[in-house]
């Protein structure tokens, strides 16, 4: 036989033995996660039947009275209709502030020499002055003033014409205005089957 009909024949051979043992791989791993799956929702049924005997132990227990409070009383006094207005405080004039008290010198005992050269310092109080109180002005709420309402005029554009379009265009209306757009000729093509809204 020929060298080269022979590496025909040994390649098919060979991609034969892959396909076989590829779908005999791919029937196990099926199988496994076959396996897999079923194990895994035989947990999930366990876990959640557990959860619903627990649930099912707990409302069949006798259950605990328990003293509840009293529901709050509505206050039977009516509310006021309009909002209360607080009435104004006067301001008392302000008080003059009392001079600083010297403090008394203490007496120092004779023993302790006096430091030489150092005098106390002199503190002067003066008065503080405080801006004088504006007094109270009582006013009235102003009444409330209606809002002017004036109605709309809806006014109509006037639509322009189009300027004459030499050659092949298309014109059509957008949003109530005129609009033409001129192509030029080699844009324009036939097809041979109307086109359909999944083509476009």
């Amino acid at each position: 036989m020929n060298t080269q009909a022979t590496a025909t024949l040994t390649a098919l051979m060979l991609i034969g033995q892959g396909l076989v043992f590829s779908a005999t791989a791919n029937a196990n791993s099926q199988d496994d996660y076959q396996r897999w799956l079923q194990g895994t929702q035989q947990e999930f049924k366990s876990y959640l039947d557990a959860n619903d005997k627990a649930f099912l132990g707990f409302l069949n227990k006798k259950w605990e009275e328990v003293d509840v409070q009293k529901a709050q009383v509505r206050d039977p006094e009516p509310k006021p209709v309009t909002m209360p207005v607080a009435k104004p405080i006067p301001l008392s004039p302000p008080s003059k502030p009392e001079a600083a008290a010297k403090p008394e010198p203490t007496a120092k005992p004779a023993d302790t020499p006096e430091p030489a050269g150092i005098s106390e310092p002199i503190v002067k109080a003066e008065p503080v002055q405080r801006p004088a109180a504006k007094p109270v002005i009582k006013s009235e709420p102003a009444s409330p003033v209606p809002p002017v309402i004036s109605t709309p005029v809806i006014t109509k554009p006037i639509a322009a014409k189009p300027a004459a379009v030499k050659g092949p265009h298309v014109s059509f209306e957008f949003f109530g205005n005129p609009v033409t757009i001129a192509y030029p000729r080699k844009f324009k093509s036939r097809f041979r089957q109307p086109l359909k809204e999944k083509q476009i």
